[in-house]
């Protein structure tokens, strides 16, 4: 007697199952795909955010205070005098995949007051470029002259371009969470209390 050897494999209906099954998965990961990436890319700017204010720190410590001026030519350098402009990464001393550009391929935007740039701050040492922060309600993020930031520095996000008030080229910018067409910017800025904290307990200021 000849016995038959059982038969495996998946049938045709298994088989487009499996396919259908497939495709619904691949299809999920795709969707999903672009909104995983831009999260990313907002943690990457964040983090990158708080070394580059470490970087500013560092830089106000090796030069008694003063900060770098504004790069307004693109190549990284800070131009003397400016005081509104993008990172001038390559004078703080920051690897160029950290400070050339933000995750969507941006220059990060740069401004310092006029008191503590390139130089030591006088004493007392005030700040009076006026640099403020609001929230989208208007609302004040920091202090006024003589306490106001002595830097701000951030990314236009996605769009590429300034939300609020962080593209009209003035003393006044916008922090605030993200609001989807609305606002994307990611924005830190350096308190001058935190700064001259640091200067003091090095023994840096006052000279």
């Amino acid at each position: 007697m000849r016995y038959r050897a059982n038969q495996s494999g998946f049938t045709l209906v298994e088989m487009a199952v499996v396919l259908l099954v497939m495709g619904l998965v691949i299809g999920g990961l795709l969707a999903t795909a672009p909104a995983v990436l831009e999260n990313q890319r907002y943690r990457d700017v964040r983090h990158a955010l708080g070394l580059i204010e470490e970087a500013l720190v560092g830089y106000a410590m090796a030069n008694g205070g003063g900060l770098p001026a504004a790069d307004t030519t693109g190549d990284g350098v800070s131009d003397s005098g400016q005081g509104r402009g993008t990172l001038p990464w390559k004078s703080l001393g920051l690897d160029p995949d950290l400070g050339r550009r933000d995750p969507w391929g941006n220059p990060f935007l740069y401004h310092v007051d006029a008191n503590w740039r390139e130089t030591p701050p006088p004493s007392p040492p005030n700040t009076v470029t006026g640099l403020r922060v609001d929230d989208l309600s208007g609302s004040r993020l920091t202090l006024n002259n003589p306490a106001a930031p002595v830097a701000v520095v951030g990314s236009f996000g996605a769009n590429g371009s300034g939300d609020g008030d962080n593209g009209d080229g003035d003393v006044r910018y916008t922090s605030d969470q993200y609001v989807d067409n609305t606002f994307d910017d990611e924005l830190r800025w350096l308190s001058r209390y935190v700064l001259l904290g640091k200067l003091v307990e090095a023994g840096v200021w006052p000279q």
